[in-house]
C-alpha cells in the first residue's frame, strides 16, 4: 500500500473523470500521486540508484553486495585473485592481487593471468608476449631463454631453488649467514654449516658458530671436549688438539703427558726406566745427560765420570778423569 490519497468522485463520471484527473494530478483510477512514488505505486529512486524489489528499497549503484547498476540484486561473484567492485556495465574487477592481471577483461574468471613466471604471452603486463623458439617468463616479469635446470630467476639465472641458498625455496630468497658459517639450502630449507675450526654448540643460529674448536681448551676439536688442566703443566689448545707443557721444575718421565697425564717428577731426572730420579746425595750428581744419580763426577757436558781419587773436571767436553785428580795451586782440581 502506497502513501497517497484516495479522493472519491462522486460528482464525475466517465470522461470527465479523464480530463480532471489530469489537472488535478491524479491517476487514471482516482488516486494522488505523491512525490515519492512512480507510476506502478512504488517509490522513485535517485539516479545513483536503483530499485531492489528483495527489499523494497533504494540501493547505490556502486554496491557490489547488491549487484551494481545491473538488473539483478544479488551480490556480485568474487573474483579469483582479485577485488569485487562496480563499472558501468555493473559487476567487475576493482583490482588484481599482485602480479596477477585481467588480460581478457572478463569478469566471471578474474584476474586469471600470473604475469610474474606464468604466461610469455603476458609476460609484465597484458599483451607483452616473449619470443623465441621456447620462451619463458620469469618471476619478475622478464622474458629469458629456456631454462631446463631449474627455476629461471632474476638476472637469467636458473636456480636449483632445491638447493640454492641464494633462492632457496623461490627467487630471492637468500638464506642468512650466521657468523664464522656458511648458509645451505636442503630441500627448500635454509640452514648453515660451521666453518673449519668451529662449531655451534649452544645450538643457537642467532650467533651462528660461536666456539673456536681449533682454540678453546673447553672444546678442543668438539664441542665440550675440554682439554685436562693440572698444576704441574699449562694446556692450551692448537690446531683442534690439546697440548701441554710442564712446569719447571716438574718433568713427564713417563712420556704420557701428551695422552693427558701429568709431569709427576719434579726432582733433578729420570731414570731410563721413565721413573723419577731420587733427590741425590751430597756425594753424587744428576748429570743432565745420565737417567740416575751420579756416584762420580759430572764432566763440563753432562756426562757422569767414575774416576779414582776426588772427583775433578777435565777441560774439555766428554772427557773425565782416568788418573788421579789435585790441585795445581789454581784452586781448580785437575787430572793427572
Amino acid at each position: 500500500m502506497t502513501l497517497c490519497t484516495r479522493i472519491v468522485l462522486a460528482s464525475l463520471a466517465g470522461g470527465c473523470l479523464a480530463a480532471c484527473s489530469a489537472l488535478l494530478g491524479l491517476d487514471d483510477v482516482g488516486y494522488v500521486v505523491d512525490a515519492g512514488e512512480n507510476d506502478a505505486g512504488s517509490l522513485t529512486c535517485g539516479a545513483t540508484e536503483k530499485l531492489c524489489n528483495t527489499t523494497g528499497a533504494c540501493v547505490s549503484k556502486l554496491d557490489p553486495s547488491h549487484g551494481c547498476g545491473g538488473a539483478q540484486c544479488s551480490t556480485c561473484p568474487g573474483p579469483s585473485h582479485g577485488t569485487t567492485g562496480c563499472t558501468d556495465a555493473g559487476c567487475g574487477i576493482l583490482g588484481c592481487e599482485g602480479s596477477w592481471q585481467d588480460c581478457n577483461l572478463d569478469p566471471l574468471d578474474g584476474c586469471e593471468t600470473n604475469s610474474q613466471g606464468g604466461d610469455p604471452k603476458n609476460c609484465g603486463r597484458c599483451g607483452l608476449a616473449c619470443v623465441g623458439s621456447t620462451p619463458y617468463c620469469n618471476l619478475i616479469g622478464g622474458c629469458g631463454s629456456t631454462c631446463t635446470a631449474g627455476i629461471p630467476c632474476e638476472g637469467g639465472v636458473c636456480a636449483q631453488v632445491d638447493s640454492d641458498p641464494k633462492n632457496c625455496g623461490g627467487c630471492g630468497v637468500v638464506c642468512p649467514t650466521p657468523s664464522n658459517a656458511t648458509a645451505t639450502c636442503v630441500n627448500r630449507v635454509c640452514g648453515y654449516a660451521c666453518s673449519s675450526g668451529f662449531d655451534d654448540c649452544d645450538k643457537n643460529r642467532s650467533n651462528g658458530c660461536e666456539v673456536s674448536t681449533a682454540g678453546d681448551p673447553t672444546s678442543c676439536g668438539g664441542c665440550g671436549t675440554v682439554c685436562k688442566r693440572d698444576p704441574t703443566h699449562t694446556t692450551d689448545c692448537v690446531g683442534s688438539k690439546c697440548v701441554y707443557a710442564c712446569i719447571a721444575p716438574n718433568l713427564d718421565c713417563n712420556n704420557d703427558l701428551a695422552s693427558g697425564g701429568t709431569c709427576e717428577c719434579n726432582t733433578p731426572g729420570c731414570k731410563s726406566d721413565g721413573t723419577c730420579a731420587a733427590t741425590c746425595v751430597a756425594t753424587h750428581q744428576a748429570c743432565t745427560s745420565s737417567a740416575a744419580c751420579c756416584v762420580g763426577h759430572c764432566s763440563p757436558d753432562g756426562h757422569c765420570c767414575i774416576a779414582s781419587g776426588s772427583p775433578c773436571i777435565v777441560g774439555k767436553p766428554g772427557a773425565c778423569c782416568s788418573g788421579t785428580c789435585y790441585d795445581p795451586g789454581s784452586g781448580v782440581m785437575t787430572c793427572k
